[in-house]
């Protein structure tokens, strides 16, 4: 069995993962436990061990919670950034083996079913104290030089586009229409089953490889620049400009995105621009919205995280923005900004904002909690008009996590009742 688990780090790659597991992100053009399998090269059973409140969600998942170990199991750290030497590593360990980083986190181990059960099970606690539980449970441990853990999230963004440069082998055709014109090698370009180009477009391909996949449309004048992947069933719309980007499945893309991340049945439909950001899935980004991503001083971005002021160590940074966040028309996003799962953002938004919270304090109308009915039933409605079956893991999870936020709403003074 292949076990995908969170630790304690887990939770400072919040917003993206406030409602998705960390195996559920996307680095490159792929989950992290889609990477994970391939790397691999395992094709069976899976199981995850993921903070409390996402135990719901992940039941819906391929990667359903650890129920209990019949069989040895290989566990993989879901914040670990898995290359093919490392990956060979993995593979070799024996029983009771381990992987760790230079500052003692567990990268992975192999355990028997007994050692996952005691280590890897649920009730244990959730993900507290796991990396001592696997240290416990190994027999030795190896320490692996230059591991690359995702820590932050400015980590995660930065991994996710530099393994879009990686080459992944992805089947498809090259041809297009004489309309749309290809820059650099056109191997470099391929198309799944059902694209549709509805006008003239330019395809780059000079600066990494471009993978359009199966059913998306690309409307008229388009500009696409690699590396970029577009997920099954999304729309590039009419006059986008999309660089250097992952677009998820059932996603609608116009204006302007750029060196960013926008997860699964995510839109972005109308003008504006979205640059540097990790945008979650059921987001929707209203007309006019921007994303700062640079200071007017060129100087390093910092965020608080857990407490802790951080150096990001880049002057590129735009917004996290957890799933089911919206946008309003005209939205304009300061620097390095993180907007919660559920969170709407009005005016001018200045500082991070909580999970489910309506923040419109440069519009007089101050921070307002989101009741969380609504919040189920926009998701519900989102769902429908993508014709997807709402997963009720998904609203359980949502449940937890805004009682497990009330606090910090609390503190950054969000009061309950009406906008106005």
């Amino acid at each position: 069995m292949l076990l995908l688990f969170e630790d304690e780090g887990a939770a400072l790659l919040r917003p993206p993962a406030d409602l998705t597991p960390a195996h559920e992100l996307v680095i490159g053009r792929e989950t992290i436990l889609e990477r994970v399998r391939r790397l691999l090269r395992h094709d069976g059973e899976v199981a995850s061990l993921v903070r409390p409140h996402l135990v719901p969600k992940a039941g819906d998942s391929e990667a359903p919670p650890l129920r209990g170990a019949d069989e040895g199991v290989l566990a993989v750290n879901s914040r670990w950034v898995m290359g093919e030497g490392e990956a060979r590593l993995a593979l070799s360990l024996d029983a009771g083996e381990a992987l760790a980083a230079p500052d003692g986190t567990v990268l992975c181990a192999r355990l028997r079913a007994e050692e996952a059960d005691s280590a890897l099970s649920p009730e244990r606690g959730g993900v507290s104290g796991v990396s001592e539980a696997l240290h416990a449970s190994a027999e030795s441990v190896r320490v692996l030089e230059g591991a690359k853990l995702i820590s932050y999230p400015w980590n995660l963004l930065r991994a996710a586009l530099e393994a879009l440069r990686e080459p992944v082998s992805v089947e498809g055709s090259s041809r297009v229409p004489e309309s749309v014109r290809v820059l650099g090698n056109p191997k470099m370009l391929s198309l799944g089953e059902g694209v549709e180009f509805e006008g003239p477009a330019v395809l780059d391909v000079r600066g990494g490889p471009i993978h359009i996949s199966d059913g998306v449309t690309v409307g008229p004048h388009v500009s696409l620049s690699g590396p970029l992947h577009v997920g099954p069933r999304s729309a590039i719309l009419p006059g986008a400009q999309v660089s250097n980007s992952y677009v998820g499945p059932v996603c609608k893309v116009g204006g302007e995105l750029a060196d960013s991340v926008v997860l699964g049945y995510s839109n972005k439909a109308h003008y504006g621009y979205v640059g540097h950001s990790y945008v979650g899935r059921w987001v929707n980004v209203g007309a006019g919205t921007a994303t700062s991503d640079l200071k007017n001083t060129y100087g390093e971005i910092r965020k608080t995280v857990g407490g802790r002021r951080l150096g990001t160590g880049t002057i590129k940074l735009g917004s996290f923005v957890g799933d089911h966040a919206k946008t309003a028309i005209g939205a304009m996003l300061y620097t390095g900004l993180f907007a919660g799962a559920a969170s709407h953002l009005h005016g001018f938004v200045l500082e991070d904002v909580p999970p489910f919270t309506i923040y419109a304090v440069t519009l007089g109308w101050g921070k307002v909690e989101l009741g969380l009915e609504s919040a189920i039933r926009t998701y519900e409605r989102m769902a429908a008009r993508r014709s997807v079956q709402p997963s009720e893991g998904e609203e359980q999870s949502m449940r937890l996590l805004f009682e497990l936020t009330r606090k910090e709403r609390d503190e950054a003074g969000v009061r309950r009742g009406r906008i106005r």
